[in-house]
């Protein structure tokens, strides 16, 4: 399969990352294939390092701690004293409830 110079760049193009594709924007079309080529590794080179960089600080960032939020503990209803219970000494308190 032959390809011709029209061909190249294009189907080169198509199989860029969506990055590199970004930044073709900003350049000026080659008239040579080698160095539209170079470009692309170096671009593609200069962005593979970015996301590295990026990876590694952000692996090194903490963010603050998150507390969960707890249930509070129902308190224990109020003891009263009283002999309605039958655990108390003396008659029992009928004038509860």
């Amino acid at each position: 399969m032959s390809w011709n110079d029209a061909a190249k760049p294009t189907s080169l193009y198509e199989g860029l990352s969506a990055e590199l594709k970004k930044a073709l924007v900003t350049l000026d079309t080659h008239d040579e294939l080698d160095q539209y080529i170079i470009w692309l590794k170096r671009g593609d080179n200069k962005i593979r390092a970015r996301a590295a960089e990026c990876k590694e600080s952000s692996s090194t960032w903490r963010s603050p701690t998150t507390r969960t939020a707890t249930t509070p503990k129902l308190a224990a209803p109020p003891t009263t004293t009283t002999t309605a219970t039958g655990t108390q000494a003396g008659p029992m308190d009928l004038s509860v409830g």
